[in-house]
This record gives structure tokens, sequence and C-alpha cells, in this order.
């Protein structure tokens, strides 16, 4: 936070009307933090598992309520701040979670070259996406589970930065960037099992198609490095897996309930969309597949994630502006972004881990928003 707040200061010469609508906008945020929360998932589960973790001085097992299997990560956050006061100090968890979101995507901006200016204007982007506020005033755990995938995007970039700095594979490897990385990708799916599916696959396919462009195959040094990720990624989630698999057999749980269990889970349960984990309406086919992405896609924009198709628009002219100079506005790090933006899509549209609002895709804002201050 202090360097963030060190950055709007050096920057307040040059974008003073930036600062101040980025500030205005999270002072904003922090103030409907005062509020109880009245938001329908919160109430549902989010605040309420941390306050059924206060009173019961530990987990509770509530098969009825199959959500209390859900990872907790965030929730944790939230029960220290009903420990310390009220529904209201925990907004504030999330609140710094939406900052930190912020931050990052001004340090991913500044990873690409962008000036201070053109940073905090990445940083304005993320902030102006509707979702933001919303969530940032709420005891949801979405931007948590975004900060988290942004800040490994960040450290997995960095590592194969180094690639076109020294000769060496070796010369590039870095344990703490790719271990902490992997921990913080194992926060996210310790958070939200979706995660998995947008954050971590995402991630280390970027990760891994990019390192192959300096040591031309997997060599085994990279596979040493995605066997490090995975392993410090079950080390911050495994706590949640062995949690459910005590209580019912299924470390998944509640996803996949009707196969692994529980039993005893009532049918209206079973039938929770967040439990299905399959869009609203079936694919069956490829055509309604490719139906499916239009769709997603045009509908992201409803709950004002209009990023993407702004990102897009702006990616396809400077292009063409761009003429046969490609790798001028296609460097391998914005390649690196685009390829982890893409497979998150690809895969989160027919899981249902990509759903029409952003809220499940914060850390993909984040990214959009350094994309268009990019091109």
């Amino acid at each position: 936070l202090s360097s963030l707040i060190g950055t709007l200061k050096e920057s307040w010469h040059h974008a003073r009307l930036l600062c101040t609508l980025l500030c205005g906008w999270m002072l904003i945020a922090f103030l409907g933090c005062g509020a109880p929360e009245v938001r329908g998932d919160p109430i549902i589960y989010h605040i309420t598992e941390a306050w059924l973790f206060v009173v019961n001085q530990g987990h509770v097992d509530i098969p009825s309520s199959a959500l209390t299997y859900i990872p907790q990560n965030q929730q944790m956050l939230y029960a220290l701040g009903m420990l310390l006061g009220s529904d209201s100090l925990a907004k504030y968890f999330h609140w710094l979670q939406g900052v930190l979101l912020i931050w990052g995507s001004m340090v991913l901006a500044r990873q690409l070259g962008l000036a201070k200016k053109d940073s905090l204007a990445a940083g304005v982007l993320t902030a102006s996406c509707p979702m933001w506020l919303y969530l940032a005033t709420t005891t949801y755990i979405d931007l948590a589970v975004g900060n988290y995938i942004l800040a490994a995007v960040y450290l997995l970039l960095a590592e194969c930065r180094s690639g076109s700095e020294f000769g060496s594979s070796k010369d590039r490897f870095r344990p703490a960037n790719v271990a902490l990385a992997g921990a913080l990708l194992g926060a996210a799916l310790g958070c939200k099992y979706t995660a998995g599916i947008v954050g971590f696959l995402p991630a280390l396919v970027a990760w891994f198609l990019t390192e192959i462009r300096w040591v031309g195959e997997p060599s085994r040094l990279l596979w040493k490095k995605a066997a490090i990720v995975c392993i410090f990624s079950l080390l911050t989630f495994s706590p949640w897996l062995a949690r459910n698999y005590a209580w019912t057999g299924n470390p998944l749980a509640p996803s996949f309930i009707s196969l692994l269990g529980p039993e005893g889970v009532p049918e209206a349960t079973l039938k929770w969309p967040d439990i299905l984990a399959k869009p609203a309406e079936s694919i069956d086919g490829f055509v309604s597949l490719l139906h499916a992405y239009a769709k997603m896609f045009v509908s992201l924009s409803d709950f004002g994630n209009f990023l993407a198709s702004l990102a897009l628009i702006l990616g396809t002219i400077s292009t063409l502006a761009a003429g046969k100079k490609f790798h001028v506005m296609w460097p391998w790090q914005l390649r690196f972004l685009v390829i982890f933006l893409f497979v998150a899509f690809l895969l989160g549209v027919p899981t249902a881990a990509l759903r029409r609002d952003s809220r499940y895709i914060m850390a993909h804002v984040a990214v959009f928003a350094v994309l268009i201050c990019f091109w």
C-alpha cells in the first residue's frame, strides 16, 4: 500500500485527473464497506460460514447445506473480522484485495514497459469496471481470487522475462518466483474451485508455451519448474481437500457431490447451479459450443465487463496499423497474457467457470485493462 501511495504521489503532477478518479473510486468503496452485508451469496454462505466458524470455534459439517464444503481461505479472513468487530469490518478485507488488484494491474503495466502515467490509466480502467465497486463493498470472495491469480501471472511472466536477459536456461531459474507463483495459485484455489479452470491451468499453459519459446522444447528444467508450481499450489490448497475428504470421502465437495457424495444431501441442493458446474444452457455438439462462446463474449457487457470488447477492438486496430511490425504491437510478454486469457475463455465457458458477469474473472479484467493501455 505504501508503494501504491508513492506511485500515486509521483503520478499526481502528470495525471491529476486519473489520480483523483482512482482515489475517489477507492474511497467510495471504502465508505461503502461501512454498511451491513445485504447481498445474496454472502448472506447465504460467505459471511455465514465465517460466523459459523466463530460461533462453533471451528469448521462445521452441515450436509443439508453442501456449500459448507467450499474452500474457505477468504472466509477465514472474514471470521477474523467478525471476531474483531462486525461484518462491516470483514468487508474491508475484500476491499483491500480490490485495492491490491488495482495495484497489480499497474505493476503489470510497468512490466510491459509502459510509463507510470499509462500504468495509472490501467489501474483506473480496472477500477472503472462496475463489478469492482460492487465486489469491493461486499464479502464476496472474487477480488481475492483475482488478486492471487494476477500476482501469480506476474511472477510467472517475470520468470519468463529473464529468458530475454540471460543466455542459458539455468540463469533463468528463480525458484522463489516459481514457488511463490504456485502458492498464490493454490491460495486462489483455496478460495474458489473455479480458479483452477480460469487461473491455474491457463497460467501454466501460457507460461509453458512462453518458456518453450526460449528453450525450443520442454526441457528437464522446465518440467522441474512446473512440478514446483504444482507442489506449492497443492500445499496451500490441500487443507480444504483433506478436510472434505475426512468429512465426506469427496475431497472436491461440493463439486461432483452427486457422484462422490456425501450421502443424504437434499435433492434441491444437488440441483444448485453452483454445484452442477455447467452452463445455464446445455451445450450439445460443436455448433452449440461455438454459439455458447459467441454468446458468452457478447454477454460479458451485460454486467459491465466492457473491457474485453474494447481490448479486442484496440488490438485489431493496432495490429492493422502496425503493418509488418507485428512484434511491436504483440511482444512476447503480451502474447503470454493473451494466451492466458484465451485458454481461460476456452475452458471456462463449457465448464461454467466463466459466467456472464465478470465477477468470476477479475484477474482477467485487470489484464484487459493493461492490454488496452498498451495498445
